[in-house]
């Protein structure tokens, strides 16, 4: 561990003055949240000092349609003066240019080191929550730890730095898919004992998290990377360990996070997704910008029709149909569509099949853990998911800046 340590530190003192401004903002991801967004800031504006802005969002696939979405969704929340939309119309345009600024400098040394470091401190931030769960359990609720309690009061969950505890539990799913694609990718019998163990130890934080979707998109991602490496005996070892998860939450379904909550949560999701789908209709073309269900709850209070209070729509779906409209939702999936045709390049080509399955397994977790939350939409777990997609662009030179470099 110590002999990696120091190797990581060589490696990052040998970057260059971009790659070093990259590395560390993505770095700052796995850090308390007010210490990414101002990484996030500087990396922005730096790019801007550096003139690398145009050259960015010519060299991505979509870079000007996706810059458009963001001039838009700003004009809209303006206008219909939905000051949060413009704050964090703001900070989501500087996170979408910095990670584009990524993928047009990404190579296997930066991806790889950037997911090394990525795994050691998540494994920190678990060895954290740990100890913030002991606190809750023990200190504030005075419960029996033993029994692994999962409170359900959001003040009560552990979350480290990330906010609330299920931008912590997409924080884990994304970790734990990198974890996997490290076991299944080449390194000693030492290194891959090592991603396992923090695979584990990622399993285990996921479940004192209390994230039920979680959990089953965790499991669906580790599904889909399978299929991939399409080994019978992985299938069937998967299979059968699935199978024998279902039989013991059947058994015990006591130990299922907040299970006793299923039937209120579920009526709360049916109120929240009925509210998003009044404020689509209201403004179905171009929504009224970010946060566009919380802009309209602050709205309805003390009204007949009062929206229950929540910040997003909680649903992959509903959400940016109400903030964005279907033009700007349009436009979204164009972005996202550059990403999935370099996927399926890869896949035909047959070139890095373990990091095709990656990508596959990241979309597939966000479109899981989006069927009831929106954890997407947020500074860290939005950068996770575009640095994870964002890697494959260094098997495409034309998207790449570094021959311009000095």
């Amino acid at each position: 561990m110590l002999q990696e340590l120091s190797n990581v530190k060589k490696e990052l003192q040998g970057l260059s003055g971009e790659d070093k401004v990259i590395v560390w903002t993505l770095i700052s991801m796995f850090l308390p949240f007010f210490v990414t967004v101002p990484a996030v800031i500087f990396a922005f504006f730096y790019m801007i000092k550096e003139g690398r802005l145009q050259t960015v969002m010519k060299k991505t696939p979509f870079g000007y349609t996706i810059a458009f979405f963001l001039v838009l969704t700003l004009v809209v929340s303006l206008c219909y003066r939905n000051w949060w939309g413009v704050g964090l119309g703001i900070l989501l345009g500087m996170v979408i240019m910095v990670l584009m600024y990524y993928r047009t400098l990404v190579n296997h040394a930066m991806f790889d080191l950037i997911v090394r470091i990525a795994v050691f401190l998540m494994c920190l931030c678990a060895v954290y929550a740990l100890f913030e769960y002991a606190y809750r359990i023990i200190v504030m609720l005075d419960w029996d730890i033993m029994a692994l309690p999962i409170p359900s009061k959001r003040q009560y969950r552990i979350r480290v730095g990330f906010f609330n505890a299920n931008y912590y539990a997409m924080m884990i799913e994304f970790t734990i898919l990198l974890c996997f694609y490290k076991i299944q990718g080449k390194g000693s019998k030492a290194s891959k004992l090592y991603y396992l163990c923090a695979m584990l130890l990622q399993a285990f934080i996921l479940y004192l998290t209390g994230s039920r979707t979680g959990m089953v998109a965790a499991v669906g991602g580790i599904g889909i990377m399978i299929l991939f490496l399409m080994n019978k005996y992985v299938i069937a070892a998967f299979t059968s360990g699935c199978g024998a998860l279902i039989v013991f939450f059947a058994t015990k379904p006591q130990l299922f996070p907040r299970v006793t909550f299923l039937e209120r949560n579920f009526q709360a999701r049916f109120a929240i997704w009925e509210g998003a789908w009044r404020c689509f209709q209201a403004h179905p073309l171009f929504g009224q910008g970010s946060f566009t269900y919380y802009f309209n709850y602050l709205q309805s209070i003390d009204t007949p029709h009062e929206m229950y209070k929540t910040q997003h729509a909680h649903n992959l779906l509903l959400d940016p149909l109400a903030s964005f409209g279907i033009i700007g939702s349009f436009l979204v999936l164009l972005y996202l569509a550059g990403f999935l045709k370099q996927a399926w390049l890869l896949f035909r080509a047959k070139t890095d099949k373990g990091l095709v399955a990656l990508v596959a397994a990241t979309l597939a977790v966000t479109l899981l853990h989006g069927v009831f939350d929106y954890t997407i939409f947020w500074v860290q777990t939005a950068m996770f998911f575009f640095f994870l997609l964002g890697a494959m662009a260094m098997y495409f030179p034309q998207t790449q800046i570094r021959m311009q470099m000095n």
